[in-house]
């Protein structure tokens, strides 16, 4: 069980730890490190009114963020971060490498289309940087 928490919160971290680092290379704030949501509907995605707020509708969502099941997650999730931080600092600066090149073929502007291929390029690299952290446990 113990084996199962860890791959999920390792999972859970190193996304974050992404999510932050696509946040600072678009120049947008930062969020809480993880809190529960849902997904918005399509009218609340187009009603975005400003680049910023359509990233934070459209920023991806974990299937452990949509669970009212994964309760012990937002007490855990901080604590990952700054343990993964600590001990394996390439997971951020793999994060920041890749996202601010993908960055600069915008152009270094960023609009809702830009946003959109942000994202894919941030799923691109997070399928691998997941893999890699997987292999931790």
């Amino acid at each position: 069980m113990a084996e199962f928490i860890n791959r999920i919160v390792l999972n859970e971290t190193q996304t974050i730890i992404g999510l932050s680092e696509l946040r600072s290379v678009l120049g947008f704030a930062p969020s809480e490190v993880w809190k529960k949501r849902q997904p918005p509907s399509e009218e609340e995605v187009d009603a975005a009114p400003t680049v910023e707020a359509y990233y934070m509708l459209k920023e991806p969502i974990s299937k452990h963020q949509r669970s009212n099941q994964d309760e012990f997650l937002p007490e855990l999730i901080p604590l990952a971060v700054t343990f993964l931080d600590e001990r394996f600092p390439g997971i951020r600066k793999v994060y920041r490498r890749y996202l601010e090149e993908k960055f600069r073929s915008l152009g270094g502007k960023i609009d809702k289309k830009g946003v959109d291929y942000m994202i894919y390029e941030f799923a691109r690299i997070q399928t691998r940087v997941g893999h890699a952290t997987f292999l931790l446990t």
